[in-house]
């Protein structure tokens, strides 16, 4: 366990944004049914992240409830903490743990979900034992994921094509580096999104079924407002503070993970300080062309797959 992820792969913000606004409530009754969640009961989300879901999932039962979220990440976790108190939520508990080995006592769930966190499990036969024990019998299990597979085109500002491709050679020089912080979180390892159905299929779980619904974010709907318009262009045209990081945190980061960094040399400081900037300037031309009369139509949809099925 470790803030790997969080400080170098997906920034909780990120993952709060994406997140809030794929499970819309509107459409909860979709993806309620589509993730198997009981209307009342003990339910958890297994690899919550900074609890996007997590929250919408407590947001929209009906019925007394306790809804848990499992994350290995204490950046992600603290967080999540703050967006819990923030909505006032009562009844969510967060937990520091991981999918092999969760911090919950044998048979105690009514349901258990998860969202993009399969394609990372490098044992998923293990993962669904785990989650067998800590489910009452008749309890739902489903797995859910977005996948480049099964996703719908895009249409979001675009940069300059020279500010684009100076971004990419910086990024490319950075890659090996990247790479291996990945490796090192573990972000890798699990079966593609698109063999979910596959995968959880195998796990003979009673009333076995695949769901799938999408999510749209019209950036020239008069619905959404300017503020809500601009965060989505972050979430999708922006990168957040911080990033890319220096060398030194990243060779202390892999040292604690155990990882050797790469061999290829690192941005160098003047290049690092030019690829900020450039993240910048692509975050600001990108508001300033989705806020511009007429440069439209702008939408972001995505289209989740879901597996899921009872277990016995």
């Amino acid at each position: 366990m470790g803030t790997l992820w969080s400080s170098f792969v997906q920034p909780p913000q990120v993952l709060w944004l994406s997140r809030r606004w794929r499970f819309p409530p509107e459409q909860a009754a979709c993806w309620r049914r589509a993730l198997r969640l009981p209307s009342a009961g003990v339910v958890c989300e297994v690899g919550c992240g900074p609890g996007g879901l997590l929250t919408r999932i407590a947001e929209t039962m009906a019925l007394a409830r306790r809804v848990i979220g499992v994350d290995r990440d204490p950046a992600m976790l603290a967080f999540a903490r703050e967006r819990v108190r923030e909505l006032q939520l009562a009844g969510v508990d967060l937990l520091l743990g991981n999918a092999f080995a969760l911090p919950l006592p044998d048979a105690c769930l009514d349901a258990l979900t998860s969202y993009t966190l399969m394609e990372h499990v490098s044992d998923p036969d293990a993962f669904q034992r785990e989650c067998r024990r800590v489910l009452r019998p008749g309890g739902m299990l489903s797995a859910a994921s977005t996948g480049s597979s099964f996703r719908v085109e895009d249409r979001l500002p675009e940069p300059p094509a020279e500010l684009a491709g100076e971004i990419a050679r910086l990024e490319e020089a950075a890659e090996p580096w990247r790479r291996a912080i990945k490796r090192a979180a573990g972000v890798a390892g699990g079966p593609p999104p698109g063999n979910l159905p596959k995968v959880v299929r195998a796990w003979g779980l009673k009333d076995f079924r695949v769901d799938s619904w999408s999510s749209t974010v019209c950036l020239d709907d008069a619905r959404l407002s300017p503020g809500d318009r601009h965060n989505v262009v972050r979430d999708y045209c922006s990168v957040p503070p911080g990033l890319p990081p220096t060398e030194d945190d990243l060779r202390r980061a892999l040292k604690q993970a155990g990882a050797d960094p790469p061999s290829s040399p690192y941005l160098t400081d003047a290049q690092r300080q030019r690829l900020r900037e450039l993240y910048d300037l692509r975050e600001q031309l990108a508001i300033e062309e989705a806020d511009r009369a007429g440069a439209g139509p702008f939408y972001v949809t995505s289209v989740m797959l879901c597996a899921s099925g009872i277990v016995a």
